[in-house]
């Protein structure tokens, strides 16, 4: 996890996923990335941002592949401590 320092999530950083309701911490994101390292995808991403209030930003993260194009719409939240 050294190598992931350049990182800069709070302690407290929590991802969701609104799919299934699934939440993750640093611990379990930076051992999602480092288990994936080296994967590769033949795909072209662009991005957005869509609003920027300065407490909560929303993006649309595009992405093609081949066979199919996938959406993200990235919420990114400043909360208390930020």
């Amino acid at each position: 996890m050294t190598d992931l320092k350049h990182l800069q999530f709070t302690a407290d950083v929590q991802i969701e996923k609104g799919v299934n309701n699934s939440k993750f911490g640093k611990r379990d994101y930076f051992k999602f990335i480092t288990q994936t390292k080296g994967l590769s995808y033949e795909s072209v991403s662009k991005y957005k941002l869509l609003d920027a209030t300065g407490s909560i930003d929303v993006a649309k993260l595009a992405t093609k592949y081949a066979p199919f194009r996938h959406v993200d719409y990235i919420t990114m939240s400043n909360k208390d401590k930020g």
